[in-house]
């Protein structure tokens, strides 16, 4: 017979029941109390757009996080920190880190953006070209061997293309070539240019050529060309001529303007419109076309005639004249075109001058043979060039008027609204002509209306 238990030892089992109960409950790995769960690391990107730019160029950065607090880019916050965009403009390569944080814990991403070694430099101030208050500036300007030539309205510079230095301590009035020779032209001196003067670079000899209309005060208009000894500034010399255009019998009441200039094996080339400036509203009325002896002038000896053409008068309409502001082939590179090859020029065809047309669908292609030899067989030839149908850009912007083509807004006060001129009625020099050996191409742009923008009816790009 086995004993009953006491009471005590029955009591003691229970305690040491209860004991190992709460010792399971409370282990390590126990499953009845309770613990925060621990906080999501954050995480973040950077994006830079564009990754390259010249010094200065504006760079968007473009950032994304998750599970951040706060987001800083190179130690400076930014907002909002789940992501956004900010502009930057490095003037050096730069590495840009974005940093984000919360609960103590952090990530980064980085983007550098690189400085293209790019050669832009300070040119000439218009404002210090004639007078401060000009607002008809005209600049123009051409790359040679060793130098960049620039005009602005009545001076011209060069810089060195390596150091940027300029040549000259002072810019120089455009008349020098005509001033500073040994057989000063008194014709294309003084103030006898203003604006609208050309610069050009012969790439098949290395030399330079600056040309310009001219005027004195009786009314007699010249065309001043010179031509450099050499191809380096800073030690050439000029060999300079003009051309009285009262040779060419034109009415007294014509003026010439926008010069063009082109260089081509057997001449240079030069366009001028013709203005009619007896008329109320002046407005191209014809075109002048002339050869200039580039083989004698190369030489700074005495030049042939020039051999000048005006366009055909079919291209008059109602007081404007359609194909103006005619653009000659100008050489690029250094291998010339076939031996023989005729000069060509192209102009625009504006739409029929009638207040309510505005679309073409051709091009003007001008063909300029010249023979020094019997001049009497030399001839200037137009012919249509079909292309897509186009609207000059801001063409009746203003209605009646074809040639007033600023219509480009730019930010001004609501009352003195300001717009650029689109240029839109003609052609844009250059016509840059290049031999690739294998093939030949040319290249000339316009800008025409996009009609892209139903809210901007005037909204322009360059075709």
């Amino acid at each position: 017979m086995i004993p009953p238990k006491s009471q005590s030892a029955e009591i003691r089992f229970l305690i040491l029941f209860a004991v190992s109960l709460v010792m399971v409950g409370c282990g390590s790995s126990g499953s009845i109390s309770s613990s925060t769960p621990a906080a999501a690391t954050p995480t973040v990107t950077l994006v830079a757009s564009p990754s390259s730019v010249l010094a200065g160029g504006s760079v968007t950065l473009i950032w994304t996080s998750s599970n951040a607090s706060a987001v800083t880019i190179n130690s400076t916050i930014v907002q909002p920190a789940s992501g956004g965009t900010t502009i930057v403009s490095p003037s050096q390569t730069t590495t840009y880190t974005a940093t984000a944080s919360a609960n103590g814990s952090h990530s980064s991403a980085s983007a550098t953006v690189t400085i293209i070694a790019g050669n832009s430099f300070q040119g000439m101030s218009a404002q210090g070209a004639g007078n401060p208050s000009e607002t008809d500036v005209d600049p123009n300007g051409a790359v040679g061997t060793k130098q960049f030539m620039e005009y602005v309205n009545t001076q011209y510079q060069a810089y060195d293309k390596t150091t940027f230095a300029p040549v000259w301590e002072q810019p120089q009035p455009f008349a020098t070539p005509w001033t500073s020779s040994s057989k000063p032209i008194p014709e294309c001196s003084g103030n006898n240019i203003t604006l609208d003067a050309v610069i050009n670079f012969d790439r098949l000899a290395s030399r330079w050529i600056l040309a310009a209309k001219a005027g004195d005060t009786s009314g007699n208009y010249y065309f001043c060309i010179a031509i450099s000894s050499g191809d380096d500034l800073s030690s050439a010399n000029w060999y300079p001529y003009y051309f009285p255009l009262a040779a060419l019998n034109l009415p007294s009441n014509y003026l010439p303007d926008w010069p063009k200039l082109g260089t081509w094996p057997d001449a240079y080339y030069a366009t001028l419109d013709l203005f009619d400036t007896s008329a109320n509203v002046e407005a191209d009325v014809g075109v002048l076309a002339c050869a200039f002896d580039r083989a004698d002038m190369l030489q700074g000896m005495t030049m042939k005639t020039p051999q000048c053409f005006q366009g055909p008068s079919s291209l008059l309409s109602n007081g404007i004249y359609l194909g103006h502001s005619l653009i000659p082939a100008d050489v690029d590179g250094t291998t010339p075109p076939a031996a023989g090859r005729d000069e060509f020029m192209v102009s625009i065809e504006n739409p029929t001058n009638n207040g309510t047309a505005t679309t073409s669908d051709s091009l003007n292609l001008w063909d300029f043979h010249v023979d020094w030899t019997t001049p009497a067989n030399s001839t200037f030839t137009q012919s249509s060039l079909p292309v897509a149908t186009y609207a000059p850009g801001c063409y009746l912007f203003q209605a009646g008027f074809p040639g007033v083509t600023n219509c480009v807004p730019e930010p001004a006060a609501s009352n003195n609204p300001q717009y650029i001129d689109s240029v839109g009625d003609r052609l844009m020099p250059r016509f840059a002509y290049r031999n690739f050996g294998s093939y030949e191409s040319f290249l000339v742009s316009q800008t025409i209306s996009t009609s892209l923008n139903s809210q901007s009816p005037w909204q322009t790009g360059i075709r």
